[in-house]
């Protein structure tokens, strides 16, 4: 880590209970994602995959590996959820999740 003349608050060790870090991906190419996942991955605790991007992000399984290689968790963002709602498909939405 740089050194700086900023006081910085003392970070916790993962796997932490709070001043949780979470980021979101946008849909960015697989490697881009791996490259940006391994140098920040001491402080990310969680990645929202964004926008329903879940559904159209090309290898999105290599990006999940990539998160389980780190120790990071991830999640769907809410616009995805509420599309499956607005269609009355909210088990097909919990299939997809445990999937």
């Amino acid at each position: 880590m740089n050194v700086n003349p900023l006081s910085m608050p003392l970070r916790s060790v993962k796997p932490r209970q709070e001043g949780l870090t979470v980021v979101i991906d946008n849909g960015i190419p697989a490697g881009v994602f791996a490259d940006a996942i391994a140098s920040a991955a001491y402080g990310i605790d969680l990645v929202k995959f964004g926008w329903g991007t879940a559904l159209v992000t090309p290898r999105l399984e290599e990006k999940m590996a990539c998160l389980q290689q780190h120790g990071i968790g991830y999640f769907f963002g809410g616009t995805l959820f509420e599309k499956f709602v607005a269609q009355d498909l909210v088990e097909d939405y919990f299939e997809l999740c445990q999937r």
